[in-house]
């Protein structure tokens, strides 16, 4: 899907698409999208699938210059290349409040959504390292997971309440971030979940894979999404009674 308007929002940047263990049919189909839009292309799954949230980690870690990742279930409207030239910004995303989700019936907590985000390593990681300090350093000091999913179990007598840290939601609560503005977040749209639509789509809307079956048909109509997507988080920001 994001193949058909990457360059309305990247058209001068080096793209590079990384291919994860995908069947060959859909490897060919990447290949032939990526020369399109003259991307290069890179696999890191070859001898087993690398998790999202791995892959965002390993490439922050590896990086020392400031650089963009995108989802593939994304559509451009707007170019996003010069955002943050000469920023200090440490990363930025869309904004995500916390919410409550049916699939793994926990609280998402809020962090920036890293469907599109931008990365400013260097002084990342010394804000990072800034955030640690506050902690008495010793041998056995125990360490915060940044950019990795968990979940985030609390007891109170029988019952337990889980809350769930998406991918880089550590970094949004301990050296914060940048959300996109709203002009900013107009310039493109993101279909959520595409990946594994048959898997959570039960649990959210009964017409939720095929809305965005059709989306990648025709990424054009996904305008607007995103007032449909804090609709859904506005009306989940609590748990439902049994």
């Amino acid at each position: 899907m994001v193949f058909r308007t990457i360059r309305e929002g990247f058209p001068n940047s080096e793209i590079i698409v990384w291919l994860n263990q995908m069947p060959l049919e859909a490897k060919m189909l990447c290949m032939g999208a990526a020369r399109r839009v003259k991307a290069t292309l890179l696999d890191i799954g070859i001898s087993k699938k690398v998790r999202h949230d791995q892959w965002i980690k390993d490439l922050f870690f590896q990086a020392k210059d400031p650089f963009w990742i995108c989802d593939t279930d994304v559509a451009f409207f707007g170019n996003c290349e010069g955002w943050f030239k000469d920023s200090d910004t440490l990363y930025s995303g869309r904004l995500i409040p916390r919410f409550y989700e049916q699939w793994t019936k926990t609280f998402h907590r809020e962090r920036l959504h890293t469907c599109l985000m931008w990365f400013n390593p260097q002084a990342m990681r010394t804000a990072m390292e800034k955030f640690m300090a506050r902690f008495p350093e010793s041998w056995m000091q125990p360490q915060l997971e940044f950019f990795l999913q968990h979940y985030l179990p609390t007891r109170t007598g029988s019952e337990i309440a889980i809350e769930f840290n998406d991918s880089t939601a550590g970094l949004w609560h301990t050296i914060g971030g940048t959300p996109f503005t709203q002009d900013q977040n107009l310039q493109f749209e993101h279909l959520n979940c595409a990946t594994y639509a048959d898997l959570i789509g039960p649990s959210i809307a009964p017409n939720f894979e095929s809305s965005n079956r059709a989306i990648t048909l025709d990424p054009l109509c996904c305008r607007g999404l995103q007032i449909k997507q804090a609709e859904y988080y506005e009306r989940n920001a609590c748990r439902p009674h049994p």
